[in-house]
């Protein structure tokens, strides 16, 4: 196995969506590697065009691969994509019949904006599991996002009532059962939080034709969709994913370390990615880089965010400061912590990687 250069956690972080796919770009020049792009119809805040790139590395007719998907939220992207630039800079050792697909930055509009959301203000991780499935309407949603009241969010006498309306829904409804109302998600208002869209999102119709281009031939698969958000301070954490026997290999991997998913989703997660290759055997997890608490600092920021893009100016000053902030809960800037996640991240995947060449070596016997 390679040995992995701690020095390369200072090359490979940027802070920019422009910066991060141009490295990306480079890294992938620089090492003979081909690079497939999509763009997105919609272009970044200096005019940028906005792309997922993908690079494959291995045997192109590789029966057993390993799908890296990162950047489903764009305020996540830059430390997912980070770690796609790392395997390219210094390559993880993989058997001769397994290839690793790089996907650069899924929702590349969300990343250049610095919005968790796409450009039609979706949620893609739910729309990755509902695609064209229409979330039922939810009457305990609709009344807490006319207590949230978004567009007047900024109005400052508006913001006071608009607290005291949160309170007071939380006080009569409870939090849970709140909670468990925003982690479904909602079809029914495009301009509020919670988002899954009506359809199928520009960046799951754009997963399903790279599964299909880069993995269709593949007899086992397995998909890793990286996020930051949960876990312990530059922790890798992983969860479980796929249907029971996906869910199966995963916990006997990684033991007490494999972890629930608490999406509140209708299926086992990623069913429609292994709809795409029905033929392989598919294998499916969440890698989660653990960053700091997320509190009242958080939901603020994650309000007023959506306020300024949808209703306001996401280039005013006050806007762009809050969008730092709110990026900040998924990409601290100390320099310790990217350099833990990325070693963490990839031990993590080298025992993905060491999983595959076990359960390859099964479904072959």
């Amino acid at each position: 196995m390679d040995e992995f250069r701690p020095a390369l956690s200072e090359d490979v972080f940027d802070d920019t969506y422009a910066a991060a796919s141009e490295r990306f770009r480079a890294a992938a020049a620089r090492h003979g590697l081909a690079v497939r792009t999509w763009t997105n119809p919609h272009k970044g805040p200096q005019g940028e065009a906005l792309d997922t790139l993908v690079v494959e590395l291995g045997r192109p007719d590789a029966p057993n691969v390993v799908v890296l998907n990162s950047g489903v939220h764009g305020t996540e992207a830059l430390a997912c994509g980070a770690i796609l630039t790392s395997l390219i800079e210094a390559p993880l050792s993989t058997p001769d019949d397994m290839k690793l697909v790089l996907v650069h930055i899924l929702n590349p509009y969300g990343a250049a904006w610095s919005r968790y959301v796409n450009e039609d203000n979706v949620d893609l991780m739910k729309n990755l599991f509902y695609v064209d499935e229409i979330t039922p309407h939810d009457p305990l949603f609709v009344a807490f996002d006319d207590a949230i009241d978004l567009p007047h969010l900024r109005e400052s006498q508006a913001s006071e009532e608009i607290a005291r309306a949160r309170k007071a829904f939380v006080d009569e409804h409870g939090l849970e059962r709140l909670m468990a109302s925003l982690k479904k998600g909602q079809s029914d208002r495009p301009k509020s939080i919670c988002y899954n869209g009506r359809g199928a999102a520009w960046s799951t119709k754009v997963l399903a034709e790279i599964l299909d281009l880069c993995a269709g031939a593949a007899r086992n698969l397995l998909f890793i969709d990286i996020h930051t958000g949960v876990g312990a301070y530059g922790e890798a954490y992983v969860i479980v994913g796929g249907d029971e026997a996906s869910q199966s290999r995963v916990r006997l991997l990684f033991g007490a370390e494999a972890h629930d998913t608490d999406l509140i989703i209708p299926r086992p997660s990623y069913s429609a990615q292994g709809e795409v290759v029905p033929g392989a055997t598919f294998t499916a997890a969440t890698i989660e880089a653990g960053t700091v608490d997320f509190g009242d600092g958080f939901r603020e920021a994650m309000w007023l965010e959506m306020h300024d893009h949808m209703y306001g100016d996401p280039r005013s000053p006050g806007a762009r400061e809050n969008s730092r902030v709110f990026r900040s809960f998924y990409y601290p800037t100390d320099p310790a912590w990217r350099r833990a996640w990325l070693t963490n991240c990839r031990a993590t995947l080298e025992r993905f990687i060491a999983g595959l060449a076990i359960w390859s070596r099964e479904t072959a016997g």
